[in-house]
């Protein structure tokens, strides 16, 4: 059996908050769809920047928002890399 060439996907962005940002997911997940329709095997890597990065580009009264927003994506991304494992409570 022959395996399909790899392909690989970088995704860059912040889950900061703000236009786009929780879109992470879905384009990495749409990006694998398309890749498998043409016979590719895809290999998705991430590259997210975090909130932190933003403290001196931002408000202080927004710090807590942007803290929350990406706390949510990245307990949203730990929840579907964590769906296929076979010894995880939430498949029980």
């Amino acid at each position: 059996m022959v395996r399909p060439p790899l392909a690989y996907c970088h995704i860059f962005g912040s889950v900061a908050g703000g236009t786009g940002s929780g879109g992470y997911l879905t384009l990495a997940y749409l990006f694998r769809e398309l890749l498998q329709a043409h016979r590719l095997s895809p290999v998705m890597i991430g590259h997210l920047l975090l909130p932190t990065l933003f403290y001196r580009k931002v408000r202080h009264r927004l710090h807590k928002d942007i803290q929350a927003n990406g706390y949510a994506a990245l307990k949203e991304l730990e929840w579907f890399m964590t769906l296929g494992y076979n010894n995880n409570p939430r498949m029980a």
